[in-house]
């Protein structure tokens, strides 16, 4: 029988409300409500429920709740974590990742804001933000999704870093730069919009263009290239659960590649662009997995 069901079943909830969070973010971008609250943080014109009721105002300012409570719940999650487990556990460090990369979330977010990174600017120092906030919920994710499993399979000593080994660490770090990219091409495609699949392709190889319009093709691109490379990899989990794991991210990498082919050719409709976000967040979850699973082993390295 598993131990300490409730804190695992805890940080289960906090997963779910993450993407429900990553999700409703996007869909302020999507929909220009960046700017719902203007340039006041951490409350919306310096009241937690202002008394406005249009409708880009109540976009931004339900997401500023949920990260608010999202806060509280990390906060509420340490306390248990450090009450219920002995010093020493894995989860004990592991939360506290949680909480650092919890709160890069809310400094990104106030950048973003107060420098009026949002609706129609379309700077480089936006496209660095958006890019870097990517890889920030990546990386939360990854520590929420490392401290469940070091809960829910009673591992006090589990390292992470065991399993990454070169290819891994390599297919990782390709992911990241891919989902930047992607963050990128759907800021791109929000800011200049195209009427047709052939005006948009015009646009991203015209020497004219805007920078986003130009790096936006990077992302397709390099997303199937890296499929055929994981679908030559041997992943070797060390365990059924390790074979969930491997099974769940390559079907989710190929699923998710479907989605974007239709996305692309149907000038990306904001539902199939959520979707794509979330089983972007989905793939990545089962690769943590399977990161967490070869960790419990020395098994030898990723062959093709």
């Amino acid at each position: 029988m598993v131990k300490n069901s409730a804190l695992s079943r805890a940080l289960e909830a906090l997963i779910a409300y993450s993407l429900l969070v990553f999700l409703w973010g996007a869909w302020v971008r999507i929909s220009g409500s960046g700017d719902g609250c203007g340039e006041h943080w951490p409350f919306c014109y310096g009241v937690l429920i202002p008394e406005s009721a249009e409708l880009k105002l109540l976009i931004e300012n339900f997401h500023r709740i949920s990260t608010k409570l999202y806060g509280i719940f990390v906060i509420g999650l340490i306390g248990a974590i450090f009450w219920k487990l002995p010093k020493g556990h894995a989860a004990r460090s592991l939360v506290l990742w949680v909480f650092f990369f919890t709160l890069m979330e809310g400094l990104i977010g106030a950048v973003i804001v107060l420098r009026g990174l949002v609706t129609d600017d379309d700077s480089l120092f936006r496209a660095i933000m958006i890019s870097v906030h990517l890889a920030n919920t990546f990386l939360l994710m990854a520590s929420i999704g490392f401290c469940w499993y070091s809960v829910k399979f009673e591992k006090p000593n589990f390292s992470w870093r065991k399993g990454l080994n070169p290819a891994l660490r390599s297919l990782t770090m390709l992911i990241v730069i891919i989902g930047a990219l992607g963050a990128l091409a759907a800021l791109s495609t929000t800011l200049f919009p195209s009427t047709s699949l052939l005006e948009g392709l015009a646009k991203d190889f015209s020497a004219d263009s805007h920078f986003l319009l130009r790096l936006r093709g990077l992302h397709p691109f390099l997303g199937v290239a890296l499929f055929i490379w994981i679908l030559s990899l041997d992943l070797k989990p060390t365990s059924s659960f390790g074979c969930k794991a491997s099974f769940a991210f390559k079907s989710l990498f190929a699923l998710n590649v479907g989605i974007g082919m239709f996305t692309l050719g149907l000038l990306s409709p904001t539902v199939l662009k959520l979707a794509h976000l979330l089983f972007g967040h989905l793939l990545w979850l089962a690769l943590v997995f399977l990161i967490a699973d070869k960790g419990q082993s020395p098994e030898p390295e990723l062959s093709a």
